[in-house]
């Protein structure tokens, strides 16, 4: 973007692609994002390659009760394949539950941990004090 005159004025460019980022090869429309290295398809559409290793997400919505439609990529264990975004999600969501919660401080919690400071008042007199 460039300011000319108090005006803007957007500057249109056109990026040309390699020959290995060749558009999408997906048959139903047209897809003109570039294409996932070594494979026919971008990131969006890589389902459609059945040697990808990428498979669909396994969270579920609940509010519908749907699938996420993203690739996920194919890792051992099934339960725990997610796309980047429900994977950081659900990282955050076991962070949280592993995080300790603090006790609340009452007067008495705080009189407790006190406690050690406390003379005893049989071994006062005979300390002298």
């Amino acid at each position: 973007m460039s300011v000319r005159s108090g005006r803007v004025i957007k500057t249109v460019r056109t990026l040309t692609r390699s020959a290995h980022e060749a558009a999408c090869a997906y048959s139903t429309y047209n897809c003109t994002m570039t294409r996932v290295d070594g494979f026919e398809y971008c990131s969006r559409h890589i389902l459609e390659d059945k040697g990808a290793p990428f498979r669909q997400c396994n969270y579920i919505y609940t509010s519908t009760g749907k699938r996420c439609l993203r690739p996920a990529p194919t890792c051992d264990r099934k339960e725990g394949r997610y796309c980047g975004e429900h994977s950081r999600q659900s990282l955050v969501l076991r962070q949280r539950a592993a995080r300790r919660s603090l006790p609340r401080e009452t007067p008495e919690t705080l009189l407790s941990q006190l406690s050690h400071h406390q003379m005893d008042t049989q071994t006062a007199g005979q300390n002298g004090v």
